[in-house]
């Protein structure tokens, strides 16, 4: 089961390399999508066609899934797109590789996830700092409830890892519970493929440095973010991500954090915070996978 998992993960996640240009199907809707006709907006709906000259505008607290053959195309953020600019955006990061590293990490994190009990953050290096988690994990009815969801979420039962992280959520008692809870909610959203649920999820409460899953957090975050051509909101969310507070170190995801954040500045057009994230790549791990794309993205720029 876990194998599937993992495979639906790497298809919803990663960039999908574009072919020769084709027609697009809109595959679901939440909200308002329109197409430019000759100067007049016309709302589309699951089942209709744009082609990669066509206009498109997603309305305010919209998403949308657009797919042809061998493309998948999500937006999550409000704004005016031509489709061939998206498909172009598209195959640049696609070309790059990024999403086969950045996809092989969130498989990683899927067979890998831990809720933090008091003993586990215990013993890192900002333990004993000011603001860690002083929580009973163990009693606490929230964590039990998401070690249940995620056996579900391991199983590839999406609707009951999800009802059951909502139960979760709901009885949160403070802000960690809150954080863990919401993270596994995005985090499930996202395996299933369900790109906006699992942003408005992840993006509701800021990522705890204290919490293990504080990287991974960012992580999938930014990556779902540059994968919906959401550049802005990817640097805007990424600011917030401060490796040196977090209790737990975690190199490897920090480089790939620094990529993404790098690649959304240069698809914005900002090739001067680019090449600054790219560095700070390097600055990390000069051989590592990670640094071997930054190259690739310094040498394109």
């Amino acid at each position: 089961m876990k194998k599937s998992i993992v495979l639906t993960l790497l298809i919803c996640i990663t960039f999908l390399v574009p072919l020769a240009a084709e027609d697009l199907t809109v595959d679901y809707i939440d909200g308002y999508l329109d197409l430019l006709d000759n100067g007049d907006w016309i709302e589309l709906y699951p089942g209709d066609i744009v082609s990669s000259s066509d206009t498109i505008r997603l309305d305010e607290d919209s998403f949308a899934d657009l797919s042809g053959r061998n493309k998948n195309l999500s937006l999550t953020q409000e704004g005016v797109y031509k489709v061939s600019n998206l498909l172009a955006g598209q195959a640049e990061t696609s070309n790059m590789g990024l999403g086969s590293v950045v996809s092989g990490k969130l498989a990683i994190m899927l067979n890998n996830q831990q809720v933090e009990t008091q003993s586990t953050v215990g013993g890192v290096r900002a333990a004993e700092a000011e603001g860690a988690p002083q929580l009973d994990w163990m009693e606490s009815e929230t964590i039990e409830l998401i070690e249940e969801g995620k056996s579900y979420l391991e199983d590839g039962d999406y609707d009951e890892a999800l009802s059951i992280f909502e139960e979760a959520w709901d009885l949160s008692m403070d802000d960690q519970e809150e954080g863990q809870a919401l993270y596994y909610l995005g985090f499930t959203n996202a395996v299933a493929g369900k790109t906006g649920q699992a942003l408005k999820y992840l993006m509701m409460v800021e990522p705890d440095p204290y919490m293990e899953n504080y990287h991974n957090h960012f992580l999938l975050t930014g990556n779902l973010l540059l994968n919906t051509f959401a550049y802005d909101t990817a640097d805007e969310w990424l600011s917030d991500y401060d490796a040196e507070s977090a209790a737990y170190e975690a190199p490897e995801t920090e480089q790939m954090i620094y990529l993404i954040w790098g690649m959304s500045l240069k698809m914005s057009g900002d090739n001067v915070g680019a090449e600054k994230m790219f560095n700070e790549v390097l600055s990390i791990d000069m051989e590592s996978e990670t640094a071997g794309k930054a190259w690739a993205a310094l040498n394109s720029l």
